[in-house]
């Protein structure tokens, strides 16, 4: 089974101020209708950047004065290490232990970023932000930092969940 929910909070206590929480789950094999057929192209989910068999829970939040912003947001994801193989997040030689099978792993991912805006009509702006990537299996985990300083247009508001 499949289930989403989830909550925008738009103005809150003030104006600009939003935040975001959803929560997502997907069954194992939910995706699959048997060994061949499966809703992938080139072994990528069509349906979430996870496939199948996992729970997700996402928060966000964003204020905005004037043309300066502030951007923060969290995503916790646990998955089945079964699954993980399945949909090529992991090599089958990655489980040595054929009981890990039913293993879970865990991934979060937390972002935030201060940006100011120079033109309201495309989009043109700098931004400073930080990204920090943690997964891991049982007691192993691996873990990635970076800072960025980005010079960019959005033309469009593409909304990515990953």
């Amino acid at each position: 089974a499949k289930f989403l929910a989830g909550i925008r909070l738009s103005d809150l206590f003030t104006p600009k101020l939003n935040f975001t929480f959803e929560y997502s789950t997907v069954n194992s094999q939910n995706l699959t209708s048997d060994t061949i057929a499966t809703y992938s192209h080139y072994n990528q989910s069509l349906a979430h950047p996870l496939g199948s068999g996992f729970d997700e829970f996402l928060i966000a939040g964003n204020y905005t004065f004037k043309r300066l912003s502030i951007m923060a947001r969290y995503t916790y994801a646990n998955r089945n290490l079964q699954d993980a193989v399945y949909w090529g997040f992991l090599d089958e030689t990655d489980i040595d232990n054929p009981g890990l099978a039913q293993t879970k792993t865990w991934s979060q991912v937390f972002t935030a970023e201060l940006q100011y805006l120079f033109n309201p009509k495309n989009g043109m702006n700098i931004a400073l932000g930080y990204t920090g990537r943690k997964s891991g299996l049982n007691n192993v985990f691996d873990q990635t930092n970076y800072i960025y300083l980005s010079f960019r247009t959005s033309l469009r508001n593409i909304y990515l969940d990953f």
